[in-house]
C-alpha cells in the first residue's frame, strides 16, 4: 500500500510524516552525527564507513582552525557531511595569564 497520507507507511514509499507519528520509526530512518575523533584519536572505523581519508578530516580541522588532532576533544561528521569540532579546553594555549592591577 503507497504512502499517501501520514496514516500509512510502507517500505521505502515512506513519507516524512511517519517518523513524527511513530517515534521509533523515526530513530531507524533519520541519520545521526557519527563520533570521527575522540579524545584527539582518529575514529577510523567511521572514516572508512564515510569513505574518508585521514587528508580530509585534518583539511577540515585546519579550517576550523585546528593544526593537531591532539587539540580535539571531539569531532563529529553530521548527517549533511559537515564536520562539527569540540576542541579541548586548554590544548596548548600561547597566552599567559593576566596579573591582576594592582
Amino acid at each position: 500500500m503507497p504512502c499517501s497520507s501520514a496514516r500509512s507507511c510502507s517500505g521505502a514509499s515512506c513519507s516524512t510524516p511517519c517518523p513524527y507519528r511513530w517515534p521509533t520509526v523515526g530513530r531507524l530512518l533519520k541519520a545521526r552525527p557519527k563520533p570521527l575523533i575522540e579524545n584527539g584519536h582518529l575514529n577510523r572505523r567511521a572514516m572508512r564507513r564515510e569513505f574518508m581519508a585521514e587528508a580530509e578530516v585534518t583539511s577540515q580541522l585546519r579550517l576550523h582552525g585546528i593544526e593537531d588532532i591532539r587539540e580535539v576533544k571531539r569531532a563529529y561528521i553530521e548527517p549533511n557531511g559537515m564536520i562539527s569540532v569540540i576542541p579541548r579546553q586548554g590544548a596548548e594555549t600561547t597566552d599567559t595569564p593576566e596579573s591582576p592591577a594592582t
